[in-house]
């Protein structure tokens, strides 16, 4: 029998061209007998009145007429029994203006209002080649597919094969769910016949046959290869913000080969399941090490390890990222011995997935609370965020900063625990959306241009470095896993803060890198530093991560290679001179500028002593200890610390320095810009 899908009928393939007269057309003039081109619903009924099919056509004329007018227009008859229209003819019903195209108003017609959303993803298949239109091949051709969906689930429920499907076929899926009872109404409310059976006809009127997942996949998979791409996927959610539906893509995505597959598609609670995250699986390498060392040295069996006979050299060659914490941190409740429990304990410390007091850093789901932000806000250090320190600090603006915090505080006493604000989401970083954010062209990588193209400015100091660091394949860009171990997705330690150089060597020790009290988040910071350290010497480098140098008092080897930002050997106007130019009309910031601009330019000049337009080592050492160099400039500003924030360095006095000193660094400090070479 045909099938009536979605206002189509399939009859062995669409019909190669419409025929002079059509049945639905010719059906429909015969019934229209006032000739006004609309079936009232007793012009629909009459026919049938007397017969069996007169209880049947009733329903049929309200169910069909799609926008409630009390009549029933050429597109909405053909969807009906009585109609049938194939798809030849339901196009040149649908095609209003006889252009031979459907826009997405004429393909609308096909559905009752309320179904916007399904419209435009149904549309998104049909227009097969992204013109905004169907054309009648594709309206044919991509039909077939919904066709094969519908085929396919309809013979699925008909368990008996014998072409229609009883009520109880119907509600068996749904027995013992909770979707039981509605099943059951509708296998009632879409037997127009009253016959206890759903034909093809009417089991196309059904939620399951128009609104199943498996037809929204079918729908969705426009070059039908069985999955689905981040753009196929862009098209099902084209009112949503790009980032978004590509973090939805990464978690539907559960074998990450960058394609959505029917089953996962298909998956219920994908929003909730956990994501893979390479820093627990840092924590559970450690928890399986741990196993190992009892097998060696748990002597009496018990299941724990002596502290005083703790296996520190092999914990160092298996484990160098634990190298530092002694056997005291790792015995939590000071007896002596250490278990599995407490070593798992220690090893989610020191990676960050949770603090010294317990509470989650991380949830399962690839989010990360923000904790280096709140710190910043909480002035007192309690751990918590009263109601005043978090109005006093934060950005929205006063009055919707009472709002979020009254969301914040859930109990409503005036403090937002930490609980509470793990549990909102206003200081939660989602990696996967962060990842989305970055990935501009939606191939599952992020390269270098995406990098510098999309960093917020807090995040501008890192991202020079990350690739390098990260990219572990070598192939020059960071996939979701690589990218989720490095800073930009850990925000729960000050990334952010430049370092300084304490003992002035040009270089950042690991004494010097770590910040926090250990054992908090020491192993992840060993790691950073690791990666950081692409020489592998030690020790952190301008090119390797940003920090700060006093440059009054490191050694002008040291000084120039900060300078030589390409490492030619040479320092060029540029690279010393690289204050922004005001955008603004504001006049004195200009004049300012340009007084700034032609001392920099004089004392490079002065300091040019072969004229090759660039400074040797010799030439730059020469400079700096010039008085007459100095003297072109006069008093200068100079920065000696840093801000809360890490971003800016206030002023703390004027010094007399030389012309390369006041050009190549007061500046560079002023504007807390990069270091890296």
């Amino acid at each position: 029998m045909p099938f009536a899908i979605l206002g189509l009928v399939v009859l062995g393939g669409p019909t190669e061209a419409p025929i002079p007269e059509p049945p639905a057309i010719a059906e429909f003039k015969r019934r229209d007998l006032d000739n006004d081109g609309m079936l009232s619903r007793e012009e629909y009924v009459k026919p049938s009145l007397g017969s069996q099919w007169e209880q049947p056509a009733q329903q049929e004329s309200v169910l069909y007429d799609l926008d409630g007018d009390g009549m029933l227009s050429p597109v909405e008859f053909g969807r009906t029994p009585a109609g049938s229209a194939d798809a030849a003819t339901m196009f040149d019903l649908l095609d209003a203006n006889e252009d031979r195209v459907l826009d997405l108003q004429e393909f609308a017609n096909r559905h009752p209002p309320g179904y916007e959303d399904a419209v435009k993803l149904e549309f998104a298949h049909f227009d097969a080649d992204g013109s905004g239109q169907v054309d009648r091949e594709e309206f044919l051709t991509r039909g077939k597919v919904v066709a094969g969906e519908f085929v396919k689930q309809f013979s699925g429920r008909d368990e008996d094969g014998d072409g229609r499907i009883s009520r109880e076929e119907y509600v068996r899926p749904n027995i013992g769910t909770q979707w039981e009872a509605a099943a059951k109404q509708e296998a009632v409310f879409y037997d127009l016949d009253a016959d206890g059976f759903l034909t093809a006809a009417e089991y196309a009127l059904t939620p399951p046959a128009t609104s199943s997942r498996a037809m929204r996949f079918a729908l969705a998979d426009r070059n039908q290869n069985g999955s689905l791409d981040r753009t196929e996927l862009l098209n099902v959610h084209a009112d949503v913000d790009v980032p978004v539906v590509g973090a939805w893509f990464l978690r539907y995505d559960r074998n990450g080969d960058r394609a959505i597959s029917a089953a996962e598609w298909n998956r219920e609670g994908w929003e909730s399941d956990p994501v893979f995250d390479p820093v627990v699986a840092q924590v559970e390498k450690g928890v399986a090490a741990f196993r190992e060392f009892l097998v060696e040295f748990d002597q009496d069996r018990d299941g724990k390890l002596d502290v005083r006979q703790w296996p520190a050299e092999r914990i160092k060659a298996t484990l160098p990222n634990l190298a530092d914490i002694p056997p005291s941190a790792w015995d939590r409740d000071g007896n002596g011995e250490v278990t599995e429990e407490e070593a798992r304990s220690l090893l989610e410390v020191a990676w960050g997935v949770r603090r010294l007091s317990g509470e989650f850093y991380r949830r399962p789901t690839g989010q990360v609370l923000n904790w280096d932000h709140i710190r910043k806000l909480d002035k007192n250090s309690d751990g918590h965020l009263s109601r005043e320190e978090f109005i006093e600090s934060h950005e929205a603006g006063r009055e919707q900063d009472i709002e979020i915090f009254e969301q914040i505080d859930a109990n409503g006493d005036g403090t937002a625990t930490f609980a509470e604000l793990t549990a909102a989401h206003h200081f939660v970083y989602d990696a996967l959306l962060v990842f989305s954010l970055y990935d501009s062209n939606a191939d599952g990588l992020i390269d270098q241009t995406e990098l510098d193209a999309n960093p917020r400015e807090w995040e501008k100091r890192l991202t020079p470095f990350l690739i390098a660091a990260f990219d572990e394949d070598g192939d020059g860009r960071m996939d979701l896993r690589e990218f989720r171990l490095t800073p930009l997705v850990n925000p729960y330690a000050d990334w952010y803060s430049l370092r300084p150089d304490v003992n002035y060597d040009g270089r950042l020790s690991w004494q010097e890198f770590y910040n926090q009290q250990s054992p908090e988040m020491i192993a992840l910071y060993r790691e950073f530093f690791r990666r950081f350290d692409l020489d592998d010497d030690g020790s952190l480098a301008p090119n390797e991560f940003e920090f700060r140098i006093d440059l009054e008092k490191v050694a002008d080897e040291i000084a120039f290679a900060v300078q030589d930002r390409d490492g030619n050997g040479q320092i060029t106007f540029d690279e010393i001179f690289n204050d922004p130019k005001p955008q603004g009309q504001d006049a004195k910031q200009a004049e300012a500028y340009q007084l700034r601009l032609i001392r920099a330019e004089e004392s490079f000049l002065a300091g040019d002593a072969d004229g090759d337009s660039a400074l040797s080592l010799t030439e730059y050492r020469d400079a700096r200890s010039s008085p007459t160099a100095a003297a072109m400039l006069g008093p200068t500003t100079a920065m000696s610390s840093e801000s809360d924030e890490g971003m800016s360095w206030p002023i703390m006095g004027f010094l007399a320095v030389d012309a390369l000193v006041l050009i190549g660094f007061g500046f560079w400090f002023l504007r807390g810009s990069r270091s890296k070479p």
